[in-house]
This record gives structure tokens, C-alpha cells and sequence, in this order.
């Protein structure tokens, strides 16, 4: 069994399932989330596939594709996009009042992105909930302020 045949030891396949406790009570099954521990050699091997065939496929990739690749940050397209559309309105005679424009980051996660974004040289303020065609939007996705307006 080699790399040069293309086939891999099953042995080497075989994982310990370790159960890695999260938050609350230790006596809830859904309290823990499984951790695979995988032979040593497993690793080095899965990354050198990974490599390989990430060397095959990435020229296919289209020039907007940013999302997951090493080295791209979604915050750097979000400004690159904003420097864009400045120009485009300079193109066609528009300005933005950039008092009106506001950053709203809406995500369920905890961790919330802190980058400061500008336009034309102004930095945007950042906001947790933003009214938009009469709508109330939380950046955590929460009707609670949209519910409690229209009441």
C-alpha cells in the first residue's frame, strides 16, 4: 500500500472519537460535540491531497471567488466594492450623503467584525439596527425593535 498505487492502509482511516464537553450540564448528550483523533500520518496526507488537488482546480476559480481562500478578506472585497460604487457615482454626477450611509453588519454569530469602512474618505458609521422601507433590521436578525415600533 503506497501513495505511488492510490491506496491508503484502512487502519490509518480508523478514528477516536473524543467527546469534548461544550456548556451546561456534563449529563446531556447534546451538551458535547465529538473531536475525531486521527493516526499521525492521516494529516500530513490529507493536506498534501488537498494541496494537490486545490492546484488542479483554483485556476477554474472565478476572479470574484474570495469567501474561503487564504489571503482574501471578505471586509477588503466590502471596500473594494464601496470605492467602486463612489466612482460610479462620480461617473454619472450622483454623491452620496454619506450622513445617511450606515454599516450594519447582520450575522447570528457573537463575534462581530469591528472594520472600519469609508466612503470617500469618510468613515461610515456602524450601527446594530437600521430602519430600511419601514422596516426595523437588527444585525442579529432580531424582529424585537421592528415588532415594538409597530405596536
Amino acid at each position: 500500500m503506497s501513495l505511488e498505487l492510490g491506496s491508503f492502509p484502512e487502519k490509518w482511516k480508523d478514528a477516536n472519537i473524543v467527546p469534548i464537553h461544550k456548556t451546561k450540564s456534563k449529563a446531556i448528550v447534546p451538551n458535547y460535540r465529538d473531536t475525531s483523533l486521527l493516526d499521525v500520518l492521516s494529516k500530513p496526507l490529507e493536506r498534501q491531497v488537498y494541496d494537490g488537488v486545490f492546484n488542479i482546480i483554483s485556476p477554474h476559480f472565478s476572479q470574484w471567488q474570495h469567501g474561503f481562500l487564504t489571503g482574501q478578506k471578505d471586509g477588503d472585497e466590502l471596500q473594494d466594492d464601496l470605492n467602486k460604487l463612489l466612482t460610479w457615482s462620480y461617473t454619472w454626477g450622483m454623491e452620496f450623503n454619506t450622513s445617511k450611509c450606515k454599516v450594519l453588519r447582520v450575522a447570528r454569530i457573537k463575534s462581530v467584525s469591528e472594520r472600519d469602512y469609508h466612503l470617500g474618505g469618510i468613515k461610515l458609521e456602524r450601527v446594530s439596527v437600521e430602519k430600511d422601507l419601514a422596516v426595523l433590521i437588527r444585525q442579529d436578525l432580531s424582529w424585537n425593535d421592528h415588532v415594538d415600533f409597530i405596536i
